[in-house]
């Protein structure tokens, strides 16, 4: 755990050699019991790739454990889920008035998908419409 309290985002997708998608269930399940029993919440961020998904998990959340691109080459690489996180934190982080009961019982978190419409994966705009329809 870092000296903020974050954890390290963890890889629940991966894309093989052969460019087939493979899920980690086991890591995604292990993230998710971090609930204990909360509802779960999840936010899924996705876009084309070098539009800063990553930094906005950062800036909205203040989870600095994400490695940010450069604008040249995108970082994530598959999915990954973060968190959990809380309404708290939110209000705190941006002094914003959320209501917040003591009904509220959720555990957020977040999916931060590899962009779409990288040439990494394909060299053609065809070949990645086609990966990325799977």
């Amino acid at each position: 755990m870092a000296e903020n309290g974050f954890l390290e985002p963890v890889k629940i997708v991966e894309v093989d050699d052969d460019n087939n998608i493979v899920f980690d269930f086991v890591s995604m399940k292990t993230v998710l019991s971090r609930a204990n029993g909360k509802r779960i919440v999840i936010i899924l961020v996705l876009g084309r790739y070098q539009m800063g998904k990553s930094s906005f998990i950062v800036l909205t959340f203040g989870n600095d454990k994400y490695e940010i691109g450069s604008g040249n080459s995108e970082q994530t690489d598959g999915a990954t889920i973060c968190g959990p996180y809380n309404k708290s934190q939110l209000k705190n982080r941006w002094n914003i008035d959320i209501r917040i009961t003591d009904s509220d019982n959720e555990a957020i978190f977040v999916i931060d998908i590899e962009g779409f419409g990288s040439f990494n994966r394909y060299e053609t705009y065809e070949e990645n419409v086609q990966f990325y329809s799977k």
